[in-house]
């Protein structure tokens, strides 16, 4: 009978035991707000590429990026290659639409040098 009652009172205060220096209001933090230590904001001048119809060049990936949009990647006039995400909704639709696609930019964002994915804040046309 005892052996039921240790685990029982073990349980009891886990579960009821204060939890000491933590708190039940503290908010997540906003990843997107600022650089971590493994990022940095940069600005990038490049070719916006599109995963789907210029890397893969399938008919079905073609078709996709029709359907869906463009796939866009940076890639950059030393080689480099970036994954794009829009740091908002307006900004992933740009990068995404036929009016960028194969045309020179100029992209800032904050880049994740683990990752290679770059959060774009901003995105112009490059004028020629």
């Amino acid at each position: 009978m005892k052996k039921i009652h240790i685990p029982c009172a073990v349980m009891w205060l886990l579960l009821c035991w204060p939890a000491t220096g933590t708190s039940q209001t503290q908010t997540p933090p906003n990843f997107l707000a600022k650089p971590e230590p493994t990022s940095e904001y940069v600005k990038y001048e490049g070719t916006l590429i599109c995963f789907r119809c210029d890397v893969m060049q399938t008919q079905e990936s073609k078709a996709r990026c029709k359907h869906e949009g463009h796939a866009s990647l940076l890639k950059r006039t030393e080689g480099r290659t970036h994954r794009l995400y829009g740091s908002k909704h307006s900004i992933t639709e740009k990068l995404s639409s036929e009016e960028l696609h194969g045309k020179k930019v100029k992209i800032e964002g904050i880049y994740d040098t683990e990752t290679n994915w770059l959060l774009v804040e901003k995105v112009d046309l490059v004028e020629r």
